[in-house]
C-alpha cells in the first residue's frame, strides 16, 4: 500500500499536535484517513499506511520521553478508545498493559490527559 507523503505526514503531526495543544477531542483512524485522502481502512491495519505512521510517532514519542501523540486517535466502532495496536505500543515501550476493556479506558484517560498537559505547556 502507498506510504504517506512527506508532506502529508508533517500535515499529520502538525494537526494532532494542534489537538492536543487545544485540548480538542479525539479524533477517529476514519476521520484521518478522510482528511488525509488515505485508502479506506481494512482489517488489514498492518498494511495500511498509518499503521507505520503510528508506530513511528510513537517510537519517536517514547525516546523524547512525551506522551504518545496517537493517544488522540480513537475508533469509530470502539468509541472513546484507540485499537489494540495502540495498546500494544504502549505495553512494548513503557511497560503500561491494558487488559481488560475498564483497563483500556483508564491507561487511555490518563494517557490523554498526560498528552494535554505537556502540550499545554508547549508554546505553539
Amino acid at each position: 500500500m502507498k506510504e504517506m507523503e512527506p508532506k502529508q505526514l508533517l500535515e499529520l503531526v502538525a494537526f494532532l499536535e494542534d489537538l492536543a495543544r487545544r485540548r480538542a477531542a479525539t479524533v477517529t483512524y476514519s476521520d484521518i484517513v478522510r482528511k488525509f485522502q488515505l485508502p479506506e481502512l481494512t482489517e488489514a491495519w498492518t498494511a495500511h499506511p498509518l499503521a507505520r505512521v503510528f508506530e513511528n510517532l510513537d517510537a519517536e514519542d517514547y525516546e523524547a520521553k512525551r506522551p504518545f501523540r496517537t493517544t488522540l486517535v480513537v475508533l469509530a466502532k470502539r468509541p472513546g478508545i484507540p485499537g489494540y495496536g495502540y495498546y500494544d505500543s504502549l505495553a512494548r515501550r513503557r511497560g503500561v498493559r491494558a487488559k481488560s476493556r475498564s483497563d483500556q479506558f483508564r491507561v487511555h484517560r490518563d494517557e490523554l490527559q498526560a498528552l494535554y498537559d505537556h502540550y499545554g505547556e508547549i508554546a505553539p
